[in-house]
């Protein structure tokens, strides 16, 4: 679970497990979801969690094999999916 530094006011907890993935938690309780947000404000997705979790575990099977210097996409680079 991440946590804030000294002075910073953070509103939500993200956390991580096995078997849900990534977890974003509101001050409240609530859940809520990672997006994509353009330069313009614009939604491009809304609901990326599934995907930014799959992308942190293979960099992190990466490092482990001792190829940490790697980056890991999930598509091509340079090559945008919809």
């Amino acid at each position: 679970m991440l946590k804030p530094r000294a002075g910073e006011a953070v509103n939500f907890l993200l956390s991580a497990s096995a078997t849900e993935g990534l977890i974003v938690e509101l001050a409240d309780g609530s859940r809520a979801t990672l997006g994509v947000i353009g330069p313009d404000g614009q939604v491009i997705a809304d609901d990326v969690t599934r995907e930014a979790f799959a992308v942190a575990v293979q960099a992190y099977v990466e490092f482990l094999r001792g190829r940490g210097h790697m980056r890991v996409h999930r598509s091509p680079p340079g090559q945008i999916t919809t």
